[in-house]
């Protein structure tokens, strides 16, 4: 849960402040995918001008992961 709440907003943060763009791209596979979700389902990847997520790819996402409702 700290990854998708904490980690990943900052690393996404962190790529667009040190490219300049404004969203990024995502390739996730497996547990970074459903981390990734969990993410994007917590709001916490919206910036002031909307999403800071331009395109995802998620591979390999189980049938057995539950995301949490976004609060």
């Amino acid at each position: 849960d700290d990854i998708a709440r904490e980690d990943i907003p900052a690393l996404v943060d962190a790529v667009c402040r040190l490219t300049g763009h404004a969203q990024v791209q995502v390739v996730a596979h497996c547990i970074g995918a459903a981390m990734f979700s969990m993410a994007v389902l917590s709001g916490r990847l919206h910036g002031a001008a909307g999403s800071r997520i331009a395109r995802a790819v998620l591979m390999q996402v189980g049938p057995q992961v539950e995301l949490p409702r976004a609060s």
